[in-house]
């Protein structure tokens, strides 16, 4: 979503995945599975890619205000990407933080290496 600059509202995410920003009570039937969240992981490391590499000078310093959280003056796409990097990285501490809590040892994170190296499901 971030990535196009689009509002939140014209958002939609894969099918299987729901989108629960504007009502966090609603969850997924049954938990995602590990490939699932790989395959996602996957296709929006795909399509970062290839919004970072079509970057255009022109484009990355257009202003959006798509987003309320941008104010009246809004933020360049440029911005709002490094927003989002950083706002990944916040995620994904909280998510070791939680898996550090419970038990799960660094060495049985090998998705994140995965990652790292361009994991293709």
């Amino acid at each position: 979503m971030y990535l196009s600059g689009s509002p939140e509202e014209d958002f939609t995410p894969p099918a299987l995945f729901l989108w629960t920003e504007g009502n966090p009570a609603v969850s997924p039937e049954q938990p995602y599975t590990k490939e699932e969240l790989l395959t996602y992981l996957a296709a929006t490391r795909r399509t970062c890619h290839a919004t970072l590499f079509a970057l255009t000078d022109e484009r990355a310093h257009q202003t959006i205000s798509s987003y309320p959280w941008t104010g009246e003056q809004g933020v360049s796409i440029l911005e709002l990407h490094l927003y989002t990097m950083r706002h990944v990285q916040e995620h994904a501490a909280q998510l070791l933080l939680f898996l550090g809590q419970h038990g799960i040892p660094d060495e049985a994170l090998t998705t994140v290496a995965r990652a790292k190296h361009g994991h293709q499901t």
